[in-house]
């Protein structure tokens, strides 16, 4: 298995005479975890984040399904648990997340690689701090990247398996 994964994102710019179209695509490398990086974070995962899917896993398993579709969870999603769940999670947990992974994205720009995030929390990426989908993107990207083989087949492979479809590329 690769130490890494190319991704492409499309944006949508204003269009332009060299862009008639207006869309145009970043290229990113997604590189797993360092072991330290990965232990911390699994240890966050499971003290933190994982107790959350309890209370969370009842907005989208009905009738004790186990296969879920993002269908059923929007049709099942209550705001009201979803918001009590995500309340449980720290914004220094959070933060905790999205600097470990956005650490170990990389932009693919013509001349070299850009560290999304570099180890100082400086942004190394232009356009990158103030776009928040781009950020949950890369953020799920690298967790799921990293962590893809630890949850596998159980069950809460299967509650996060429709989370990570809703952001991440079909693998």
């Amino acid at each position: 298995m690769d130490n890494f994964k190319i991704i492409e994102i499309e944006e949508l710019p204003p269009a332009n005479e060299e862009n008639i179209r207006g869309l145009s695509y970043r290229k990113f490398k997604i590189k797993k975890l360092s072991a330290k990086a990965s232990i911390k974070t699994l240890k966050l995962l499971i003290a933190k984040i994982v107790p959350v899917f309890d209370q969370f896993a009842a907005i989208f398993m009905a009738d004790g399904e186990t296969d879920i579709s993002f269908e059923n969870l929007m049709d099942n999603i209550s705001f009201e648990k979803l918001s009590v769940a995500l309340d449980l999670i720290s914004d220094e947990d959070l933060d905790k997340l999205i600097d470990v992974a956005l650490k170990h994205c990389f932009e693919i720009l013509p001349a070299n690689e850009a560290q999304v995030l570099q180890n100082n929390g400086t942004f190394g990426v232009p356009d990158i701090e103030d776009d928040a989908v781009l950020v949950i993107r890369l953020t799920v990207e690298a967790l799921f990247f990293s962590f893809q083989g630890f949850f596998g087949e159980s069950r809460l492979g299967s509650v996060l398996k429709p989370l990570g479809a809703l952001f991440t590329q079909e693998q």
